[in-house]
């Protein structure tokens, strides 16, 4: 029997969490091409891939936890974006919730795969796995991550996700990550 994995891009409709004006660019979207890249590379290595949302629409935190627990998910994994008002912020970081054993596994993980983003792009930072109480981490019965893909409103960030309009790397590295854990790897 697959895994069943519930990918959650963050935001959707009237919510476009952080943004980048300079750029025109909208975390809403850009979570939403990596989710959908991301299951695409799942779907690829046999994993059934459940997408809180497909389009740009608004789905409430509570109906994305409904969604993965109501599926029996074996993992839950939130895609988002950071933002800050200092524009030299940057960097990747993937979040569990605190005294998850398993979310911890999961994010060091999915971790591991992204800091090869490093390599790609000169001075994009690891800022590490750490814990937090986002609802949809702790409203999830399985393990959950929520994985903040870079700032949205660094340029540095920003452009190299604009560089790569299919999101392939952050989608590849995250999908690995998955992969790793659900193999028993880290």
């Amino acid at each position: 029997m697959s895994k069943v994995i519930v990918i959650d891009p963050g935001h959707g409709g009237p919510d476009p969490g952080a943004v980048n004006n300079e750029l025109g660019l909208r975390e809403k979207d850009i979570a939403l091409k990596i989710a959908k890249q991301t299951a695409e590379y799942l779907k690829g290595l046999g994993y059934d891939v459940i997408l809180t949302r497909d389009s740009d629409r608004h789905v409430s935190l509570r109906e994305r936890c409904d969604i993965a627990n109501y599926h029996n998910a074996d993992i839950f994994v939130s895609i988002h974006l950071n933002g800050a008002d200092n524009p030299n912020a940057h960097g990747f970081e993937v979040y569990h919730y605190p005294d998850s054993t398993e979310g911890k596994r999961l994010a060091e993980a999915i971790a591991k795969q992204m800091q090869q983003l490093s390599n790609l792009y000169g001075g994009y930072d690891w800022r590490g796995v750490k814990t937090a109480e986002f609802y949809v981490l702790k409203h999830t019965k399985m393990p959950a991550v929520l994985v903040e893909a870079g700032f949205i409103t660094s340029d540095m960030d920003a452009r190299w996700l604009i560089e790569d309009h299919n999101y392939t790397y952050p989608a590849l590295f995250i999908a690995q990550g998955i992969d790793d854990y659900l193999k028993g790897g880290k």
